[in-house]
């Protein structure tokens, strides 16, 4: 997916969707990001397509924040608090693929992020998976009677 957006960033002839993110108009062929120049980090923005100066005027309601879509990236090791707290943006998809590798920034990938699990190049479009539901009552007062009778013993 990043690596469809256009290298020099200009997002502006994309088509959107309805949750405001941008659509590449070219299907990536090979996963790997453009590494002349400042391409890779016009690429690597996530899957909404907008770096943080382009998500904070899309999304005015969140522009008084660092990164109003909450998806930059964040080397645990460059994050201070708990352990919560150090891995909290571990997961961003803006940034996670740094050109250069450091000890202080090693990235979480060097692919680009991309909606295709099994990257087989193709837009799966069968929602085949197995839905069930439990109704939590039911459950809770199993766990109660398991734990009352825990405590009578």
């Amino acid at each position: 997916y990043e690596n469809g957006l256009p290298e020099d960033g200009d997002v502006s002839l994309l088509n959107e969707t309805t949750w405001g993110s941008v659509v590449p108009q070219n299907q990536s062929l090979i996963y790997a990001f453009s590494t002349l120049g400042e391409e890779r980090e016009n690429q690597d923005v996530g899957l909404d397509g907008y770096d943080d100066q382009d998500e904070a005027i899309k999304f005015p309601s969140f522009s008084n924040l660092d990164d109003p879509s909450n998806d930059n990236y964040n080397y645990f090791l460059n994050a201070d608090g708990d352990i919560l707290n150090r891995y909290k943006n571990y997961n961003g998809l803006e940034g996670n693929s740094p050109e250069t590798f450091t000890n202080t920034n090693r990235g979480s990938s060097t692919q680009p992020d991309t909606e295709d699990i099994n990257r087989d190049n193709t837009m799966n479009t069968i929602d085949s998976y197995f839905e069930y539901e439990i109704d939590p009552k039911d459950r809770l007062v199993d766990i109660l009677l398991i734990f009352h009778l825990s405590l009578s013993l």
